[in-house]
């Protein structure tokens, strides 16, 4: 049959490329089909059999089809290809059988594509929530409110149209409640899916428990809502039971794997949040659960596994919630070919919303990076051979208990590399903290001096080398394995683990060859890593996302919304657009709402004219007389945000020792938690918090804890952080500026964060105090006054804004 029929050009060039990179091997694709019933789009779900079909329907929609190579090249469906296109026939999915040269195909099942998509009606959905409507009817306190309406009529049109929306709405607009009554009526009238995603977990709970519920309490609808989490949130069972039979090598951890025991036993969730007592990092990370050693369904715990129950719930559901940083986790590795068996976590979706969506380039940016680390290397030597005393454990011994003496002498050269890898991570982490020289970071560019590019390229060339002959060694124990003991769940963790090698071997490579690539940002950084002392990473980060954004978002999905209370400046989106790609695209919509409260009444945004320049000796002696003064004068109630922890802790001391003999708690971020340190602060309402980094937003203190914000300095990134660094050149190289185009706009949208944890109910009232001298004297300053609402004003010097402050909080 001709193949033309049924399959995009590019589409086959894709699948002969899987093919060959598979070795020619059997693989499963998911395909979606076009108006025209053409596969116009694939993805490489799996390696393997059609016995691996059941572990992709969550990721299956009616009207999709499954595609299965035949390495024979005779295309007759076998029982089991027809038992298969029964089961998925069901579903309303097709399946397909194709020779490896992908020029034959036949279609065993045809698709049968979900009905006509029905519109939801934005008229109808507005009149719920608006005056006279049943929100307001059965909901105590309930108020409607103009700019909600207007948002919900928004999403209702994106979801109709297919369209991509972008609908900044100030604080105080409703605006969870204006997307999930048309995602929630949609999903149900349509049978589909629709994926919530968010940057923190605060809100994440507020849906799940809170404002969901509502929303399906006063639609009376029974839709399920499920909360997704990351694979490594979960307890592997057999990874677990593997641990349990080799005690001698744990016994200084005895008591806490026999609890991880006692709780798998009884648990349903088996997610690390639920364990009544906490494990150490190093005995979660030997239990949870992970791609690489994931049996799929060929593990002995697949109908109690603990993530594949989450998994199979989200499929169930038709509103997923979940962050930003497991979506574009997720979108990364289909872009990247990844498997829905071993890699991707959520379903397959259609529309989706992104709340708190100002974070969303940072996600994509960490997730479409490369990245290396002596203690990821580390993790996975200790996984295939680890020792205490004179026992060794692992996959590698367990394997050649397996495979007897035959494969000996290939066993040991696995074993002989892998402990040369061990000691060359080793090495490397060593020679490149002291190339760091106690500095946090470092940018390869050709500014750097020769000599020092030379070492940190010597320092990765040890571990390259390492990499390159581990995998050479796995591959030659793997080829020589009997064909009796494929399917063996040690062969099977080999080869996972042989791919995670051969991705870092490739990150390594491309280090080597940096000077070629400009469109990818080359550094490293000192980072803290679990339990351990110093780490360091070594990342290949694209310099602009826009075409991975493209490719892996905004092409795929039919419809996306994005809201945020900050993602304009000035009242405009340009610069969110040009930082995510939205720019480049057609048709893209945008609403801007302006808060419902009264700023202009409620808000004092107060700045001396006599502060010092900042950074100055000066500078830091003003913060430390001037904040506890303006602290006492509040009686506390107040957060105060630094742009760097090394201020922070400077400025700390001297308002401890001020406020605390006047009953006055000062609260630290570092000292508990984030969940503890803000409740601490919420019932106090006389304490005052210094923070820095996350507490810029995600901050929500309404009511009495909060009278005053002190915005320390502008929130300017440090400009030798290297992806801005080599960002900011990027723009320059282009004829831009890189401060007008991209230091100074991100600094106001941190600002208006940083702003906007003043007022979070239509009660509150108080004060924002910037102590940085440029917000009057440069002009770029008028800038950040004109992005956040209009509001009461106080000038003039020190004394006189003290004054002003005291005036209007006890007027």
């Amino acid at each position: 049959m001709s193949i033309e029929k049924w399959f995009a050009s590019e589409v086959l060039l894709e699948m002969r490329a899987n093919v060959s990179d598979e070795n020619g091997n059997e693989i499963l694709w998911v395909g979606r089909l076009d108006e025209e019933g053409r596969v116009n789009g694939v993805e490489k779900a799996a390696r393997g059999s059609t016995d691996m079909v059941p572990a992709l329907e969550p990721h299956m929609e009616r009207g999709d089809v499954v595609i299965h190579n035949h390495p024979s090249g005779i295309l007759e469906p076998s029982r089991a290809d027809l038992a298969v296109a029964s089961r998925i026939g069901n579903q309303g999915v097709g399946f397909y059988l194709v020779n490896n040269t992908i020029e034959e195909v036949t279609v065993v099942a045809r698709a049968h594509p979900a009905g006509a998509i029905t519109p939801i009606n934005p008229d109808e959905l507005a009149s719920l929530i608006d005056a006279g409507g049943r929100f307001p009817a059965e909901i105590e306190g309930f108020e409607p409110r103009e700019e909600q309406v207007r948002m919900l009529r928004r999403v209702a049109e994106a979801f109709n149209q297919k369209e991509l929306s972008v609908v900044e709405a100030g604080t105080g607009v409703g605006k969870s409640l204006a997307y999930l009554v048309p995602a929630c009526v949609w999903a149900e009238k349509n049978d589909e899916r629709i994926v919530i995603s968010t940057a923190t977990i605060n809100l994440q709970q507020q849906l799940i428990e809170k404002d969901i519920p509502l929303v399906q309490r006063h639609l009376a609808s029974g839709l399920q809502a499920v909360l997704v989490k990351g694979r490594g949130n979960y307890l592997c069972l057999r990874r677990l039971k593997d641990i349990l039979l080799e005690p001698e090598l744990f016994e200084n951890e005895s008591d806490q794997l026999e609890m991880l025991k006692e709780w798998a036993e009884n648990d349903q969730d088996g997610s690390r949040s639920g364990l009544p007592v906490p494990v150490s990092d190093r005995i979660w990370s030997l239990v949870r659960s992970e791609r690489e050693s994931c049996l799929g369904l060929r593990c002995p715990y697949r109908d109690t596994c603990f993530f594949i129950h989450a998994r199979r719930q989200a499929a169930s559901a038709r509103i997923l919630v979940t962050n930003h940083h497991l979506l574009f986790a997720d979108l990364s590795l289909r872009l990247g070919g990844g498997d829905f068996d071993g890699a991707a976590v959520l379903p397959a979706f259609r529309r989706v919303i992104f709340d708190e969506a100002h974070n969303i380039e940072e996600s994509a940016t960490s997730f479409f990076s490369r990245t290396v680390m002596p203690a990821g290397v580390e993790g996975l030597c200790n996984r295939l051979i680890h020792q205490r005393k004179r026992r060794k454990g692992g996959v590698l011994p367990r394997f050649i208990r397996k495979a007897g003496s035959s494969l000996g002498k290939e066993y040991a050269g696995v074993v002989d590399s892998v402990e040369n890898l061990r000691t060359s991570s080793e090495r490397a982490l060593a020679r490149t903290i002291d190339l760091l020289a106690g500095e946090r970071n470092l940018l390869m560019e050709p500014a750097l001096p020769q000599e020092k590019q030379d070492e940190i390229l010597s320092a990765i060339g040890v571990l390259s080398n390492s990499l390159i002959e581990t995998a050479d060694r796995i591959a030659s124990l793997l080829d020589a394995c009997p064909a009796t003991l494929e399917e063996e769940q040690e062969v099977l963790e080999l080869r996972a683990y042989l791919r995670r090698v051969e991705e870092w071997s490739s990150v390594c490579e491309a280090w080597n060859r940096w000077y070629e690539d400009d469109q990818t940002i080359y550094w490293l950084e000192q980072v803290s890593f679990g339990e351990g002392g110093p780490q360091v990473r070594w990342s290949a980060t694209p310099v602009d996302i826009a075409p991975l954004m493209r490719e892996s978002l905004y092409e795929p999905v039919s419809a996306a919304v994005f809201t945020s209370a900050t993602l304009t400046v000035a009242s405009s989106f340009s610069f969110w657009f040009k930082r995510v790609g939205l720019d480049r695209l057609e048709g893209v919509r945008t609403l801007l709402l302006q808060s419902p409260f009264d700023y202009k009444n409620r808000v004092l945004l107060a700045s001396p004219e006599d502060i010092p320049a900042t950074g100055s000796p000066e500078w830091r002696e003003y913060l430390k007389t001037v904040l506890p003064e303006m602290m006492e004068l509040t009686e506390g109630r107040a957060l105060v945000l630094f742009t760097s922890y090394e201020l922070l802790n400077d400025v700390y001391q001297s308002i401890k020792t001020r406020l605390e003999p006047l009953g006055i708690t000062v609260l630290r971020q570092g000292q508990q938690d984030r969940a503890r340190l803000l409740r601490s602060f919420h019932d106090d309402i006389s304490s005052v918090l210094l923070a820095t980094s996350s507490f810029w937003e995600g901050v929500d203190a309404p009511g009495e804890s909060l009278s005053i914000v002190v915005l320390t300095r502008l929130p300017f990134r440090v400009p030798s952080h290297p992806v801005a660094r080599a960002r900011y050149s990027w723009l320059e190289a282009q004829g831009k500026s890189g401060f007008r185009d991209l230091s100074l706009p991100e600094a106001v949208m941190r600002f208006r964060q940083g702003f906007g944890r003043l007022i979070r109910g239509n009660e509150d009232r108080g004060v924002v105090l910037v102590l940085d001298p440029r917000l009057s004297t440069k002009g770029y300053g008028k800038l950040f006054l004109k992005s956040v609402p209009e509001t009461r004003s106080a000038g003039g010097n020190t004394a006189q804004v003290s004054e002003a402050i005291e005036d209007f909080l006890f007027e």
